[in-house]
């Protein structure tokens, strides 16, 4: 064999490898489970066939053409093996993932610091401006957006991150509880918290927090809630979402006790660059026509208010419910009941009745709160 002839052979039978590797590597670099899809199956297949001509065709225009092709993908997998080093080396981050999660208002940020056994709280000091609800429903291309006109507001969060003043250090009543309680999109004299401290001419520790489930509302009760005039202690309950809440936090806490490990939320910095040109390849793809999230409306004497209705109205069709009713035992009603969600947390407008329960069928309701009286 000639020495020509030797190169065309090396050259095809490295590129027909290095394709054939890329096939495997693909999930990995972007972090998948390894599974040979279509394009990954694809490359395979062209790899062999690569290294299959360099076995037939030595000679001609055939094992030319061949030749240069295999040296221009060597070329290419080359420039971008250096480039991908060279990112890892550097430790530049592609994803930006703290970056992302400050430019959401905080009331849609999920709590981050670790707290108590197996629970998180937000992170504080914080001041945001803006339009809390329009700016969430933008991030997510949700249309329509009903909330295109809704005020700008200033929310504080304290240095323990609750939505507390500056300098309260003792209080009579402490209330824990999730998006409800905490009311990220309402200015702090709105918060029913407020209104109600200003109502009984009492001091209210606000210790409300979207993402928390009963448990960790009580551990935030026993760490913070406690001062030397407190005598009431309450938990917001809300059925919609807080018994799934509990079965999550009651198994991170059996976790905790029986291993002594407990889950952390980390930003992770993503230094692949392969792996950033993978997701950048969906991001560019032609959006889908938004979902409109609105299924329902509420009649209300202020007029139609859009909701989000989902009926279940057996256990069995709901995933999580066995696990969780055989949890609860015979707290919680075999048949489940219908959940209306106020579309994007808006609650009823100023005005309204507090306390208003929407009747939908036997054993099932919806509450709202008024957070504006």
């Amino acid at each position: 064999m000639s020495n020509r002839k030797k190169i065309h052979f090396l050259l095809q039978l490295s590129a027909g490898s290095v394709l054939m590797l890329v096939s495997v590597l693909a999930d990995y670099i972007r972090g998948f489970s390894f599974y040979l899809g279509p394009v990954q199956s694809a490359i395979l297949v062209v790899g062999l066939v690569i290294i299959l001509i360099g076995f037939i065709a030595q000679t001609g225009s055939v094992a030319r053409t061949s030749a240069n092709l295999c040296l221009f993908i060597l070329s290419i997998i080359i420039i971008f093996s250096l480039l991908e080093g060279f990112f890892r080396l550097v430790a530049f981050d592609f994803a930006r993932e703290e970056e992302a999660w400050r430019k959401i208002p905080p009331y849609y940020r999920k709590p981050i610091l670790p707290t108590g056994e197996a629970f998180f709280r937000r992170p504080g000091p914080e001041q945001w401006t803006g339009q809390v609800l329009n700016t969430r429903l933008e991030q997510l291309n949700i249309s329509p957006n009903p909330y295109r006109d809704e005020p700008v507001i200033r929310v504080k969060y304290d240095k323990l991150g609750f939505r507390n003043e500056d300098g309260l250090s003792d209080w009579e009543v402490a209330v824990a509880g999730d998006s409800f309680t905490e009311l990220g999109y309402l200015a702090y004299d709105q918060l029913f918290t407020t209104i109600l401290g200003k109502i009984m001419n009492v001091r209210v520790l606000n210790l409300g927090t979207s993402y928390t489930g009963p448990l960790t509302q009580l551990s935030y009760l026993q760490d913070y809630g406690i001062s030397p005039s407190t005598k009431y202690a309450i938990i917001v309950f809300f059925e919609g979402n807080d018994l799934d809440d509990l079965r999550r936090e009651y198994a991170a806490l059996v976790r905790y006790r029986g291993t002594g490990q407990r889950e952390y939320r980390e930003f992770k910095k993503q230094t692949s660059m392969l792996r950033a040109l993978f997701r950048l390849r969906y991001t560019l793809r032609p959006q889908k026509t938004p979902h409109d999230p609105v299924t329902a409306y509420f009649k209300s004497a202020h007029g139609d208010i859009p909701i989000t209705l989902l009926i279940i109205d057996k256990i069995n069709r709901f995933p999580r419910a066995p696990r969780l009713h055989k949890f609860l035992g015979s707290h919680i009603d075999p048949v489940f009941c219908a959940v209306a969600i106020y579309f994007i947390h808006a609650r009823i407008p100023v005005g309204a009745h507090p306390g208003r329960q929407v009747k939908l069928g036997k054993n099932c309701r919806v509450n709202y709160l008024n957070n504006s009286e």
